[in-house]
């Protein structure tokens, strides 16, 4: 996150900045022991054909699946706190997207999916015209693309609040 905020203008004398992963209780102590002991290890298990995570995702894989009437989240808060004209301002931009049932599509590959998909339409259709490696932040249009969003179905929401 701090990489990004520095290509924004905006980011001039920010003083903190976080990304964060909401997972239920637990998540981590469940996971780093596991880790530690290298069940997450990607290196076949001579004699066995199958790495440790290979087998940990055929083990668990069809146990952690989803329901079909299950929905999971993908959730983007962006709060941003600062003083303009003398005045301490708070921005907050919120993204919820949910699994569509009717489709089966999941929030996360939803959230991952549409934006991946608005930005190859936009330099298919010449709107995005810069060639080479490109920064979202300066290269996308923000009103196109958020639009675009829209009409998936994905609204970002906005409040301002002056204190």
């Amino acid at each position: 996150a701090p990489h990004y905020a520095g290509m924004l203008a905006a980011a001039k004398g920010l003083q903190r900045s976080g990304r964060y992963s909401l997972r239920w209780p637990g998540w981590s102590a469940f996971w780093a022991p596991l880790k530690e002991l290298g069940f997450l290890s990607e290196d076949k298990v001579p004699g066995v054909g199958a790495s440790p995570r290979e087998f940990l995702g055929r083990l668990l894989g069809p146990q952690l699946q989803y329901g079909a009437d299950e929905k999971d989240l993908c959730v983007m808060r962006n709060v941003f706190t600062g003083t303009q004209d003398g005045r301490r301002k708070t921005v907050m931009s919120d993204l919820v997207i949910e699994r569509n049932l009717a489709s089966g599509l999941f929030g996360m590959s939803l959230g991952v999916g549409y934006p991946a998909s608005i930005v190859a339409q936009m330099l298919a259709r010449g709107e995005i015209t810069e060639p080479g490696l490109l920064n979202p932040l300066l290269h996308v249009p923000d009103g196109r693309f958020l639009d675009e969003l829209a009409r998936r179905g994905l609204r970002v929401s906005e409040t301002i609040d002056w204190d």
